[in-house]
């Protein structure tokens, strides 16, 4: 459109460059300070190696079970953007509070640790990213990563805490050691500035755990909102829709007269129809020109040869979706109910005006049961497209 162009033309010229031109030239070209951020980026990633060498190992028997594309882009997404860091700042955070802790009353900071931990430790374990929203994947861990965190840091300085009072003769005989070698520790340790600047760092690592557990309450608070505000009647539609399909291809899969066999048919493809026009998915009504009467009575090779591009149509919505799971069982499903259409499609091409009613609605039934699996796991996805 003229307008879009125009209002590309005037954008700043690095806009330009990022959003619209491609360009050959290395990321640090673009970037104001690529040496500090090489230098950063290099710190980093020899601080999180230990970590992240340790969570590969706890998933090391999830990954032997060879999970999907997708579900490994999950693990992918969460190692490097929860796990790993939730570890390393907990890891950190624990080294830095716990020495002011030591210094003043242990037993004075527990209480508050046991709340802490108890909190974050039950909300974690209870938060499911399975009532988050697909589209909010990233906002979920985000959310989980918080409560982890904090969770993760209370534990550590529990440890901590434990392991100083059960190790106290070692490291009382580590001190001398380190006295005798000519270094008062004990001095270093008793001075203003390193007692101050403990027992700040203490109340810093404080001050983030309550922030990382308020952060969690008003993200997952508002995650809830968003599930309550979507769709009481949209969820109503959806569950509706799931049920036609099922019971329709339950159904097609005994006996009954071809008349019933349409109106079942007719049924579960209009309700999904009403389904995607409740959530606003671009796609197109191939009946609303159809009266039920007019269908319901049709012979059974007029029905047919009206009702496979609809099937096809339908089931064609996921194919985006299976393609970029990467599932090859997903996959040979859609393949085989695409097969199925299309010999029955053929077969009256083809001439064959009696073909078996049997064959045409077992064709129905499962392209029915794939339609109703494939809105179950992409209902987010379907409903993000609109």
């Amino acid at each position: 459109m003229p307008g879009e162009n125009e209002r590309k033309s005037s954008a700043p010229a690095e806009k330009m460059i990022d959003m619209d031109m491609p360009t050959d030239r290395p990321d640090d070209a673009l970037s104001e300070h690529p040496l500090r951020e090489r230098v950063q980026k290099g710190v980093m990633g020899c601080i999180d190696a230990p970590f992240q060498r340790g969570v590969e190992s706890m998933l090391a028997t999830l990954r032997d079970l060879n999970p999907n594309a997708q579900e490994a882009t999950i693990l992918e997404s969460s190692t490097r953007r929860k796990w790993v860091p939730a570890l390393r700042n907990s890891a950190l955070q624990a080294a830095l509070a716990s020495p002011g802790i030591l210094l003043s009353d242990p037993e004075k900071v527990q209480f508050f640790l046991l709340v802490i931990s108890s909190i974050t430790g039950f909300a974690w374990f209870s938060v499911s990213l399975k009532e988050v929203k697909k589209k909010f994947t990233e906002y979920g861990i985000e959310l989980t990563e918080d409560l982890l965190e904090a969770c993760l840091t209370a534990i550590l300085i529990f440890a901590v805490i434990s392991g100083y009072g059960i190790g106290s003769e070692v490291l009382d005989h580590v001190q001398n050691l380190i006295e005798s070698a000519g270094f008062n520790i004990h001095a270093f340790i008793e001075s203003p500035v390193f007692r101050t600047s403990a027992i700040c760092a203490s109340l810093a690592v404080g001050v983030r755990m309550i922030g990382n557990l308020i952060k969690a309450t008003i993200k997952f608070d508002a995650n809830d909102a968003l599930l309550t505000g979507t769709s009481d009647i949209a969820r109503r539609f959806f569950e509706t829709s799931l049920s036609s399909l099922r019971s329709t291809a339950q159904t097609l899969s005994s006996q009954h007269d071809l008349q019933a066999a349409n109106y079942q048919i007719i049924l579960a493809i209009q309700s999904f129809n009403d389904y995607l026009q409740k959530i606003g998915y671009p796609s197109k009504n191939l009946l609303k020109d159809e009266s039920l009467k007019q269908l319901v009575s049709m012979p059974q090779a007029d029905f047919d040869q009206k009702m496979i591009p609809v099937t096809r149509a339908n089931l064609d919505l996921f194919r985006e979706y299976v393609d970029i799971s990467g599932d090859p069982e997903l996959q040979g499903r859609m393949r085989r109910s695409f097969e199925s259409l299309d010999t029955l499609s053929e077969s009256y091409r083809e001439g064959e005006i009696h073909v078996s009613q049997d064959f045409s609605d077992q064709v129905y039934a499962e392209s029915f049961k794939i339609i109703a699996d494939f809105l179950e796991m992409y209902q987010d996805l379907l409903e993000q497209k609109r």
